[in-house]
């Protein structure tokens, strides 16, 4: 992802089957759209995920996040010209307090901040290297 200049504020889909649901007759996937909004610590190799601006929900987990080609790009960054898949969700980040959107009631709540976790694809492709050299397989 660093030598291809991804970076906070890029464009993402993520590809995916939240909730279960699906198109009875193709069983097409859906694609929501989002942003790159913490990045930076994965990049310069200190955490294998990062953060999302797309709103994700149980049924999400596991969905490809595809980078969105690009003409412009935040000052400062470089615009990504090619899709690239740089990870897959792996949950939400919750927050916890406020007020239930259902009951009404006060409290510490766990709730969706609208932030969805999403582990790298080059951790990824480490931890399937590593089984498979554990395995004797390359």
């Amino acid at each position: 992802m660093k030598s291809e200049g991804v970076s906070e504020g890029d464009f993402v889909y993520m590809v995916g089957y939240l909730l279960g649901l699906a198109d009875l007759d193709w069983h097409y996937p859906i694609v929501r759209s989002g942003s790159i909004t913490r990045i930076r610590d994965t990049i310069e190799g200190r955490k294998s995920t990062f953060l999302l601006d797309i709103l994700n929900f149980p049924g999400s987990s596991g969905s490809p996040v595809v980078t969105r080609p690009e003409m412009a790009a935040v000052e400062g960054t470089q615009p990504l010209g090619k899709a690239y898949v740089i990870g897959i969700i792996s949950g939400f980040l919750p927050y916890a307090g406020g007020v239930s959107n259902d009951t009404g009631e006060r409290g510490n709540l766990v709730q969706n901040s609208g932030l969805a976790v999403c582990v790298s694809s080059e951790c990824i492709q480490e931890a399937i290297e590593d089984d498979l050299e554990k395995r004797s397989i390359i």
